[in-house]
């Protein structure tokens, strides 16, 4: 018997032994069926579509003046912004002087 062989079956068996659990598992959660609330309806083909929530303005979810002005404060105020801003535009500079130096002289 080769030292080949008795690895095959040991990676055979390790494998059998996590499959099993995950077979097992998928059998559960397929039988059952999670209950979802009436206040949470299932989109149906006539119902509108909802924009991106990238694609609205925050001053759209947060109607208190005071909120905005909070949050415009925080964002005035945030030093990590004004820094990956910054780190943007000398990204940029950086590109456009590599773009530049590899044109005609």
């Amino acid at each position: 018997m080769s030292a080949c062989a008795g690895r095959s079956t040991g990676a055979s068996l390790c494998a059998a032994l996590f499959a099993w659990p995950a077979r097992r598992w998928r059998r559960r959660t397929n039988a059952r069926r999670w209950p979802v609330s009436d206040r949470f309806p299932l989109p149906t083909p006539d119902t509108p579509p909802v924009p991106p929530a990238a694609d609205i303005d925050w001053r759209q979810v947060f109607v208190d003046p005071r909120q905005q002005r909070l949050i415009d404060l925080a964002l005035q105020n945030n030093r990590d912004l004004r820094v990956a801003a910054l780190n943007i535009e000398q990204a940029q500079a950086r590109a456009t002087i590599q773009e530049r130096a590899c044109g005609p002289r």
